[in-house]
This record gives structure tokens, sequence and C-alpha cells, in this order.
């Protein structure tokens, strides 16, 4: 599978992307879709779906089917029926409304709230700010950027990297070496 990437460019504070459009799949429409909800499953519980383009604004889409292919999923969306119009979805961000969203235990983040937190690091170390994560599969990765400009991609794993998130004061502490 390859990696997707969220990025804090293209959220606003009421949408959070939850998806994204990969190439056509077959003739009639269908695409592929990589999902950034857990369990990925849970993105087709979500209703009013939208893309955000530059030159035609907020898109709603409808998904009239889905179902698994391979490592991600492939989708049918209303109104899609080429090949040609569903390359046109390719590499665009799937967004929903925050409110369509379960609401989340203690301890419980979407990623969305994470961008621009301080990272620090066990030492309390200032390591950068956090730009965008990509999902990687096997483990999900963090892009910090540090005060030099400088982008340094970390694992975003529990217990092993990730030590602590304090919402309140918008840090994540991470066990990591400022010498890499």
């Amino acid at each position: 599978m390859q990696s997707e990437r969220v990025s804090a460019e293209v959220n606003t504070e009421e949408l959070i992307v939850v998806a994204k459009f990969g190439a056509p799949h077959g003739v009639r429409g269908w695409l592929r879709i990589y999902s950034y909800t857990e369990p990925v499953e849970n993105l087709f519980a979500l209703a009013d779906w939208r893309i955000l383009d530059k030159s035609l604004g907020s898109i709603e889409l409808k998904v009239e089917e889905y179902k698994p292919h391979q490592k991600c999923y492939v989708v049918k969306l209303a109104g899609v029926e080429t090949r040609e119009h569903a390359g046109k979805f390719t590499n665009k961000l799937v967004q929903v409304d925050r409110s369509a969203l379960p609401p989340l235990e203690a301890g419980e983040f979407y990623w969305n709230d994470l961008l621009g937190f301080k990272v620090i690091n066990q030492l309390s170390e200032d390591i950068g700010t956090i730009s965008y994560f990509i999902n990687a599969g096997a483990n999900d990765i963090v892009a910090v950027k540090n005060k030099a400009g400088k982008e340094i991609l970390l694992p975003f794993v529990f217990d092993d990297y990730v030590l602590e998130i304090n919402e309140a004061e918008q840090f994540v502490k991470m066990q990591w070496d400022n010498e890499y």
C-alpha cells in the first residue's frame, strides 16, 4: 500500500480529512480509496463526504457502493460513470464535517487536532512542530519541522516513541535523541 499524507494545508477547523482517492479502478467509474479511519471500514459509516477543489470549491459526494480490493477499498460515486471521470478525483482528499465523527473518549484524539503541536523529547528538548502525518501501513509517521526548517520524520508509535500527548499545553513528548 502506498503511503498517504494528511496535511494542515487542506483542513479547516470544521472539516477533517478521512481518506484519499487513488487511481480509477476499471472502466465503470470506480476509484481506489485509502481510509484514514480506525478501523478502515468506519469510513463508510460517515455521511456527507466532500472534496475541496481549488477551481470548483467544495464538492459533495455520495457513495453508491464500496467493496474491499487488495489492500484498500474501491468505491462507486453517484454520477461518476467512466474511468476518465473517476480519474478527476485521483489524489483528492475526502473530508467530512467534524460533527459527523464519533465523540472521543478521554485520551483519544484525531490527527487533525495535533497539527501544529510542539514536539519535545524525553529530556524536554524542543524537536519541532507537527506538520503532517503519514499512514505508512505498519506504523504511522509524524513529520516534524524543526527550527531550522528541516523536516524530520518520526515513528508515531505509542509506548515505543510517543510518551505523552498533552492537548491542554499542545505538545507531544517522544522518546527521541536530538542527535538524529
